[in-house]
Formats: C-alpha cells, sequence, structure tokens
C-alpha cells in the first residue's frame, strides 16, 4: 500500500458512538474490501451463468447485491457488482475472498472471452456517509453509481445516506484532500461494518463460506436473488426453497452487552443449550456488540446465548 492509504488507515477515528454520526458527513477508508474485474465480450453471460442475480439487469453505472453458489446452493461470496462498462464488471467483496473466488471463477472460464484480475492493490474502497451537499459527483438513487476516471461511487442502502467508492489507490489523496476540506470525519471501518449490520445486509467470509443458503440471508428480500433468471450453481435448490418450501432460518440483527468479538460462523445457543443458529457478522460499539444472525425460526424466541454467555437481544422482527 501507498504511504497516504496506510497513513489514512492509522489516521481513523475508532472512538466515535456510531449512532451520534447520523447527520454527520464521514468517510472510511475500508481497507478491509477487495475488488475483482471481470471484463471481456463474453463478460456478462459469463456472469449470468454463474451469480444469483441478474446481471442483465444492470445498466452502465448501476449495482447490485449478488452471491455465488456451490452447486448445493450454499454461498461462497456475497459482494456489490457495478457494470463499469459496456462489459465491464467490479466485484466487491472482502479482500480475503478475492484470490479464492478468481480461482473458482476461472473454473467456469472455458473458451469464455473473459478477462477475471484481482485489482486490490491498484484500487481501494472507501465509505461515505452524508454527502447530498458534497462537491463530489454522487448518485442519489440506491444502486445507482456516478464519478469521473479516478473514482465511482454507488449509493447503497442504509439508514442514513451511504455510497461506496472504488478509487485508484494513486489518486485517494486528492479525494481525501477534497473531503477533507469539506469538514469530513475520518472514521474507522467498523462505522461501515455497523451500518451493514443495521441495514440488515449480510456478508460471507472466508470461515462462513458454503455455511448459509440465501435465504438464511434473507438474500430473497434484500433483492440479491433473481427467481426469473436462467440457472447457476446451485440455483436448482435456492428456487426448490422459494416455489415449494419455506425457510427454517432467517437473518435478525442482534445486540448484545458484551466486549468480546466472535467469530464469524460462531454458534449461537439457547437457554435450553440448543443451537439457535450462526453470527453471521459482527462489530464492537463501545460497550456493545452488534451482529447478525442467522437463527432457526423455531429457536429464535427461546433466549440467546453468545459463546461468552452474554444474552442477545433482537433488534428487528421475524420474518415470514
Amino acid at each position: 500500500m501507498t504511504s497516504s492509504w496506510q497513513t489514512l488507515i492509522q489516521h481513523a477515528n475508532s472512538d466515535a458512538a456510531f449512532s451520534s454520526l447520523a447527520t454527520s458527513p464521514c468517510y472510511m477508508p475500508l481497507d478491509q474490501l477487495g475488488l475483482l474485474s471481470v471484463s471481456g465480450e463474453d463478460s456478462q453471460a459469463f456472469l449470468q451463468n454463474l451469480l444469483t442475480n441478474d446481471i442483465a439487469l444492470l445498466a452502465l453505472n448501476q449495482s447490485q447485491y449478488s452471491g455465488l453458489c456451490n452447486p448445493k446452493g450454499r454461498l461462497l461470496a456475497l459482494f456489490v457488482i457495478i457494470r463499469t462498462g459496456e462489459a465491464s464488471y467490479q466485484l466487491i467483496m472482502p479482500k480475503a475472498l478475492c484470490e479464492p473466488i478468481a480461482k473458482r471463477l476461472s473454473m467456469y472460464k472455458l473458451r469464455s472471452k473473459v478477462t477475471i484480475s484481482d485489482d486490490s492493490e491498484r484500487m481501494v474502497c472507501l465509505g461515505l456517509t452524508q454527502g447530498q451537499d458534497s462537491k463530489l459527483d454522487l448518485a442519489d438513487v440506491d444502486y445507482q453509481g456516478a464519478g469521473q476516471d479516478d473514482y465511482r461511487n454507488t449509493k447503497l442502502p442504509a439508514q442514513l445516506a451511504r455510497w461506496l467508492i472504488v478509487c485508484e489507490k494513486e489518486a485517494v489523496s486528492d479525494l481525501v484532500d477534497t473531503l477533507d476540506n469539506q469538514d469530513y470525519q475520518c472514521q474507522h471501518a467498523d462505522y461501515w461494518q455497523w451500518l451493514d449490520i443495521t441495514a440488515g445486509l449480510a456478508s460471507i467470509s472466508l470461515t462462513t463460506q458454503e455455511k448459509f443458503t440465501p435465504q438464511q440471508l434473507n438474500l430473497d428480500l434484500t433483492e440479491a436473488v433473481n427467481f426469473k433468471k436462467g440457472c447457476y450453481p446451485g440455483q436448482e435448490v435456492v428456487a426448490r426453497l422459494h416455489y415449494l418450501g419455506k425457510p427454517s432460518r432467517r437473518l435478525f440483527i442482534a445486540e448484545a452487552d458484551s466486549h468480546l468479538t466472535p467469530a464469524d460462523g460462531d454458534e449461537v445457543m439457547t437457554a435450553q443449550d440448543g443451537v439457535a443458529g450462526h453470527v453471521v457478522s459482527s462489530v464492537q460499539q463501545q460497550d456493545s456488540l452488534w451482529c447478525l444472525l442467522s437463527l432457526k425460526l423455531k429457536e429464535h424466541g427461546n433466549g440467546l446465548i453468545l459463546a461468552d454467555g452474554k444474552t442477545l437481544t433482537l433488534l428487528s422482527d421475524l420474518v415470514d
């Protein structure tokens, strides 16, 4: 990494109460995110045959959440995908997943005219909140994008206005200078994680690959799965559950009075020592732990306990 990007990460504020930042313009260096580029004349058909969402619906600069499943319908990755050109796309996901997912995608290339590259060292991601009055060219509708040669942004859902910015690493200093001159606060990447959690947007990490189906993470409710498109790996399993069954697990937002951050995939227990589900993602915020939990619907109301013995309080309603 360049020294300016490293310095930005080191100096990001990690002490703020996230709930107090609702009206504050902020930016966050998201060093935990990486980026795969998929391009070539067959790129749309290639991705359409692999991902859970309908890539053909994306116009230039539009984005969507989409997933990649194994043949059993279990998620290998979940990411934001942005159409950046007539035949080019960016897939933004946890940096640790970029190499294995690039290898997985390459297995399906065969004779397709597609190039897959890991651009995580060349490009960086920043989160931005409350930027409506900034001098930047920002999209004003969720999943729409805007930008210029050096950076591109896409508006993502949350309880407040926020954007994901993809920027050439060499240009990040100029972008940060622009934000600093408009009195933006530099916050820690945990703030972005908290915004994802409070918006009910799940993620997949190395430790939770192949652990969850799309429905167990509410992807059918957040429009990250399209049931009208053609086949993709695991599509038959996902579609059968949608049309012929009913999910036994759903995603919930929870909070606990705990200073111990669980690992992704850790079990959530009931008061009767049964397994109620698993931690999908979590973030520490001062004296509280915020989590996304994938829970068995038959167990979600039976008193939920973390591995450290702390009681969890659900903050989202039951999803039928």
